[in-house]
């Protein structure tokens, strides 16, 4: 089996999981991210601005998703039949003239 370019790891003390692992914290209780072995992961798909860019707008499972366009970066060993999406991400902005007024013209 190859190695795996993600794992779960522990924010505080460093510890590592699967990253296929179901699992929401690091058995000392605090939170994991995932990290990623960027190094494989350039060597691997080394196109990756490209093939980000060719996914934007797309309306293809699973990359219509505006996070899941992604892939590579998010959790680059899932198979995408293994994706469950909504999809979300690319939420349009709209102007809002009350919202300007505080501040906030975007929301």
């Amino acid at each position: 089996m190859s190695e795996k370019f993600s794992v779960l790891r522990c924010i505080r003390c460093g510890a590592t999981y699967e990253a296929s692992e179901v699992r929401y914290r690091c058995d000392c209780g605090d939170l994991l991210e995932v990290a990623h072995d960027l190094e494989r992961l350039r060597a691997a798909f080394p196109n990756l601005r490209e093939r980000f860019a060719a996914r934007a707008g797309s309306t293809q499972f699973p990359y219509a998703s505006g996070v899941w366009r992604f892939h590579e970066m998010i959790m680059p060993d899932l198979p995408a039949a293994d994706i469950v999406s909504k999809p979300e991400g690319n939420t349009n902005l709209y102007r809002t003239d009350k919202l300007s007024q505080i501040g906030r013209a975007h929301v």
